[in-house]
């Protein structure tokens, strides 16, 4: 009904300790602490009765907003799911467990923004803002809700604290819990749409049919499921043990090895193409049953294994490629610098201002904490 997302109890999870507890000024409270101001001064000068019945009445309304607003956050316990990993470009779930310890009083109402972090390493930049809304938690009881987010830039993303406020009921006091637990997840670079360049077109040898490339298929790995794979190729008994579709790798015995080696100068769009076309061609290349590595990792590895890495890839002052022996193929930006190089171009991947994006999403974040600070996220 437009409400958030509840999802079952979840259990063998660590809780978020509490830092502190403290009230806000806010727009709306302060404007109607100045209105209150008035009418007592009103009343004081005119010494009508009406006017101190409203100065009274509008103390009393203040009184109980601090109280019921600071008495349901006295035993509010949150804790906070984080998936393992991201993708650039794809929605990501943070789940939170909302108990209320309290034998009499409700909560209602309750905002959960996460903090944004100092440190680089923090979700800022790497991740939309994320925030949830709880709507109602009766006394000993517990909620769970999704704020969802969509990854934005590729690396390790740190999640530290995060604030639980409300302005329940009148909008006028606005009290807040801030929380401490420390997780992080992986945002792993997109996955381009990508087609073996003609440099591989003669790396896989002994499969001139169908029926003989399958007589020398030996299964490889178990990789997640990829937009784009073929449903027979989806392992179905161990999709059902992990709760999510995983695809069987399988390689050919007469298959060569990729290894493929990263060319970029620096961090900035382009390195990010660069991230997302060898995620593409790796995955291409397990397709056609040929092992994938990457320069200074295992000669083989799954397409899971391949992104986790990518994702961790920092970019530097590159060496001109012309030294790439064997099966090691260079991904970079401009003309073939050797035989076996591969341009982001040919691949079809273009860089894309994510600094750009990042900051645009900065601006977004602020804007919304401003409008929370007037109390207009309070109702939704």
């Amino acid at each position: 009904m437009g409400g958030p997302r509840v999802l079952p109890a979840l259990g063998g999870i660590d809780g978020a300790r509490v830092v502190s507890r403290r009230y806000h000024f806010h727009a709306p409270g302060v404007a109607y602490v100045a209105t209150t101001i008035v009418l007592f001064a009103g009343a004081a000068n005119a010494q009508n009765n009406l006017l101190f019945w409203l100065f009274g009445v509008c103390t009393a309304a203040l009184a109980v907003s601090g109280v019921i607003s600071g008495g349901m956050l006295m035993r509010v316990h949150v804790e906070r799911v984080v998936p393992r990993v991201a993708q650039v470009g794809e929605p990501v779930f943070v789940r939170y467990r909302v108990s209320n310890g309290s034998r009499l009083m409700p909560l209602m109402g309750l905002t959960i923004e996460e903090l944004a972090p100092g440190p680089a390493e923090g979700w800022s930049g790497r991740l939309t803002p994320l925030r949830a809304f709880v709507s109602h938690v009766p006394a000993g009881a517990t909620r769970e809700v999704v704020a969802q987010a969509e990854g934005v830039a590729r690396g390790r993303c740190g999640l530290g604290r995060f604030r639980v406020w409300t302005t329940f009921p009148f909008g006028l006091m606005k009290k807040s819990v801030t929380f401490e637990h420390d997780a992080s997840l992986l945002v792993r670079p997109r996955v381009a749409s990508v087609a073996l360049p003609p440099v591989l077109a003669g790396g896989v040898r002994g499969r001139s049919s169908r029926r003989q490339a399958r007589g020398g298929e030996e299964f490889h790995s178990l990789r997640e499921y990829t937009t784009g794979d073929s449903a027979r190729r989806i392992a179905w008994r161990p999709s059902a043990r992990r709760d999510e579709e995983v695809v069987s790798e399988r390689s050919v015995a007469t298959a060569e090895a990729l290894r493929l080696r990263l060319v970029a100068d620096g961090p900035g769009p382009v390195a990010e193409a660069v991230a997302s076309a060898a995620a593409g061609l790796a995955l291409a290349a397990l397709k056609r049953g040929i092992g994938v590595g990457l320069e200074g990792g295992p000669a083989r590895a799954s397409h899971t294994q391949v992104l986790d890495a990518l994702a961790l890839w920092r970019p530097g002052a590159s060496a001109d490629g012309a030294d790439e022996r064997g099966a090691t193929v260079s991904i970079g930006e401009g003309p073939a610098r050797s035989p076996r190089w591969v341009s982001i171009e040919d691949l079809g991947v273009s860089p894309t201002p994510v600094r750009v994006e990042a900051a645009r999403l900065g601006r977004m974040a602020r804007v919304s904490k401003w409008l929370a600070g007037l109390g207009w996220g309070a109702g939704r």
